[in-house]
């Protein structure tokens, strides 16, 4: 699913609450800047706390800009 060529899936797995936080922040580095929005934006539907990403997934997502897709 990682690696999948439909942004919708990859996605899909960002927003997963049953994928472990490590898992879903492997999609760190996507190409895609909506993948990585709502890898942020965490699990959903959000029935109660989720577990937090790794740390050194968020400090990639505060840290990097997105030079290449400002239209996004």
């Amino acid at each position: 699913m990682l690696a999948h060529p439909e942004q919708t899936v990859r996605r899909a797995f960002a927003r997963n609450r049953h994928a472990a936080p490590e898992q879903r922040g492997r999609l760190v580095d996507d190409p895609d800047a909506f993948v990585r929005a709502d890898l942020a934006a965490g699990p959903r539907p959000r029935l109660n706390r989720a577990e937090p990403l790794p740390d050194d997934v968020l400090e990639i997502l505060l840290t990097t800009r997105d030079e290449h897709r400002r239209d996004q």
